[in-house]
Formats: C-alpha cells, structure tokens, sequence
C-alpha cells in the first residue's frame, strides 16, 4: 500500500492500537504530522544572529571568524583554553572558553568562519560564550569561479 502525506498513521505497518493512542495523545493524525513534528527539546539552530543581539543566559547561534588569540591556563586536572573571535555581522570580538579542549587553540585556523552555539555569560564587563558547540562554516570557493 502507498502511503501519502494525508494518510493515516494506522496504516503504516508496525503500528498497532497502543501506538496509535500515544502519537494520538501527542497530536499526531496523518503521515504528515509525524513528518513534521519536534520533539519539546529540539533546538533550531538555522538561526544566526549578530552578537549584539545576544543574551546573557540565553542560548544564542553566532556565525565569527577565529581571530587567532588565544589562550590555555590549566588548573588541577582542568584546562580552559580562552578564544577570541569575531561576529561576522556586528565586527564585535569575543571570547569563548573550551573545558578541556586544549589542542582547539592549534586546531582552528586564523581568518576561517566557525558557527558557535551556546550560552552567553556575563564574564567581568562583557559576554562570553561558555562551553559552546563548535563547527567549521565550509566556504566553496569553486562555486564562484568562471562567473
């Protein structure tokens, strides 16, 4: 049987009574609803805002290039490796603090573009970004050559 997105979830193999009450109870109907739903805990992370628009507390999405400066203090078995980077939008610099990611100050390049997601702290008088999840932004290059 071929299933579309008005179909109901009744008819997809598997699924019995006791299944059917619970994607029921979550306001799930058709094959499209369960297509489209998210969990309570999904994060939408195709957000990206400018650093001055961040938030203390809050988890923020901030596209910056590695400026290069960096840090490491290790303290007992801990260390914290401090980096500075640029928001792509603002030209503001800030820092972010990794926990025991010491080889991040050698691993990331200078001058290359990183997505940031974490949560901003009041550090003294400015933002910082504590324990964020990195990723290298990939610029192709190729897509712009012969125009």
């Amino acid at each position: 049987m071929l299933l579309n997105e008005d179909s109901d979830v009744s008819l997809i193999r598997g699924i019995g009574n006791k299944k059917l009450n619970v994607l029921n109870g979550m306001g799930i109907y058709t094959v499209y609803d369960l297509l489209t739903y998210f969990p309570a805990s999904y994060k939408n992370r195709g957000h990206i805002i400018s650093f001055e628009d961040c938030e203390a507390d809050k988890k923020s999405l901030v596209q910056a290039i590695y400026t290069g400066k960096g840090s490491v203090n290790k303290y007992n078995r801990t260390a914290r490796c401090k980096l500075t980077f640029e928001d792509t939008m603002s030209g503001q610099e800030f820092d972010a603090f990794f926990y025991n990611q010491p080889y991040l100050k050698d691993t990331l390049k200078e001058g290359h573009i990183y997505l940031l997601y974490g949560s901003f702290k009041q550090n003294s008088k400015k933002l910082a970004l504590i324990a964020p999840q990195i990723e290298r932004l990939e610029v192709s290059e190729h897509l712009t050559e012969g125009m």
